[in-house]
């Protein structure tokens, strides 16, 4: 896939993201995409319905001239990125939010569990771990957030912050973070019924095994 192919794929996940709610009122947010050793990355901290490919740009984030190309509201947050390709090589895509039930579960510092079928559907078995809070994109919050990455999570909330979801298909990652924030509020509704119930850790496989069966995801 070349590079215009990729930033075409980006301006169709931020109406995905937009269209799902998947973000704050402020429509600050950020997504980068892997393309050998440079990141197409958002050239600012805003996703609204006028993003476009010229919204976005090529960098290396090895090079301190390359990183100066962006606005610095994009600049501190290159490395909260570049981390996770680090850490996952399986990873071509990361997109972060201030999805605001996603975000009210990093302010409570509280992980989201799951408890809703559409986030095991798409490989999130655990849930979605929260790293400790650090200023943005400081070197202590890179490593918090390195430091909560397994080789199966999906998305990570930042305390204090806001999340962060990655994956391999620019398209399918924009859905997952849209399926979070609609977990997220489906959990936050339920907890004022009573107690949520995720699903049991014997029943996991058996959704995922049901999902195989068909070929396809929610």
């Amino acid at each position: 896939m070349d590079v215009q192919q990729i930033k075409e794929q980006i301006v169709e996940a931020v109406m995905i993201i937009l269209r799902g709610r998947a973000i704050s009122r402020s429509f600050h947010g950020n997504i980068s995409a892997r393309t050998g050793s440079n990141l197409v990355l958002t050239t600012r901290s805003h996703l609204d319905e006028h993003f476009t490919t010229e919204s976005l740009s090529v960098i290396d984030p090895n090079s301190e001239e390359s990183r100066a190309t962006l606005h610095p509201s994009t600049q501190e947050i290159v490395d909260m990125h570049d981390v996770v390709y680090s850490v996952r090589p399986d990873v071509n895509v990361v997109i972060h939010t201030h999805a605001p039930h996603t975000t009210a579960f990093a302010i409570s510092s509280k992980p989201i569990p799951s408890a809703y079928e559409a986030m095991v559907r798409h490989d999130i078995l655990e849930g979605v771990p929260l790293a400790k809070y650090g200023p943005r994109g400081s070197p202590e919050s890179i490593r918090n957030i390195q430091d909560v990455i397994r080789p199966d999570t999906r998305a990570v909330l930042l305390e204090n912050h806001g999340v962060l979801v990655f994956g391999k298909d620019v398209r399918e990652t924009a859905r997952l973070a849209v399926t979070i924030e609609e977990a997220a509020e489906m959990i936050i509704m339920a907890e004022s019924l009573g107690e949520v119930h995720p699903i049991p850790p014997e029943m996991v496989r058996s959704t995922i095994d049901r999902k195989k069966q068909f070929s396809y995801s929610d």
